[in-house]
């Protein structure tokens, strides 16, 4: 990451491309060269932590605070998101994103939530 610490956003597209839209993709040897976590390694990390949630807390409400990729990850576990959608997808700050399960299948019941008087909690 030495060589991108000096560098601001318009500087590394420049030289780079768009390293954002590159990181949803399976693999970017660019990426991999500065020690980027690869978008793949960040799903599957978070799919683990989903199934260790589920077999710990099956019956209980888990409040997970986070950042954008962990929550593009998990969106696109669930509903298998193309990298160019997950690029354009907006993740909104201090919205919520509310994932459900129920057979032990995880459903997406809300993105960008700001106002959870639509979401029940049963």
């Amino acid at each position: 990451m030495g060589q991108l610490a000096g560098m601001n956003y318009e500087e590394v597209t420049t030289k780079y491309g768009d390293v954002l839209a590159r990181f949803y993709s399976d693999f970017d040897p660019v990426l991999k060269r500065f020690g980027v976590e690869t978008f793949d390694s960040v799903k599957r990390r978070i799919k683990n932590l989903l199934d260790d949630l589920l077999q710990k807390h099956k019956d209980n409400n888990v409040l997970i605070v986070t950042h954008l990729d962990p929550i593009k990850a998990a969106l696109a576990t669930l509903l298998d998101l193309s990298p160019q959608a997950l690029h354009r997808w907006n993740i909104r700050n201090a919205s919520l994103t509310i994932l459900k399960h129920e057979s032990k299948i995880y459903s997406v019941s809300g993105v960008n939530v700001m106002v959870m008087y639509r979401y029940p909690t049963d």
